[in-house]
């Protein structure tokens, strides 16, 4: 039996997504745990054009925690809730972190908004309206 499959894999590295590509071109059978895959299509999307004010969208949700070792010295992790000051801190220094690792230099020009329970009630809303519009049947983008 025979599916196809959509693989996308993205990076700021164009040179490691040119030799992933090459290395599919060259040998086009991909073993995925007992599945032999066969690439049959490679297509390469021309880089974005980011602009000063960026909205990311997540596909699957954020998950912030901490690893600390409770008194008995065992180590517990503590997951943040994204209405805990700590979570917009917490992803901004792990953001500035990978900036530094992937360009040598510090990222700290780049701002990043709070989440506040405003925006987050603002997200729901629009989720709930976007769900009541595929119900119906129409199609529109929702900013």
């Amino acid at each position: 039996m025979r599916i196809s499959i959509s693989f996308y894999l993205s990076s700021p590295e164009e040179k490691f997504i040119q030799q992933f590509a090459e290395t599919l071109l060259k040998s086009p059978e991909v073993k995925l745990s007992r599945n032999l895959l066969i690439i049959s299509n490679i297509e390469v999307f021309s880089k974005p054009d980011i602009q000063d004010d960026v909205t990311i969208r997540m596909l699957s949700p954020v998950t912030i925690y901490s690893t600390l070792f409770s008194a008995n010295g065992k180590k517990k992790t503590y997951y943040y809730s994204l209405f805990e000051k700590e979570f917009s801190q917490l992803i901004r220094a792990n953001r500035l972190k990978k900036y530094e690792a992937l360009y040598g230099t510090p990222g700290g020009r780049y701002f990043m908004k709070e989440i506040t329970k405003e925006r987050i009630q603002k997200i729901e809303e629009d989720a709930r309206e976007a769900v009541s519009i595929m119900e119906k049947g129409t199609k529109r983008e929702i900013s």
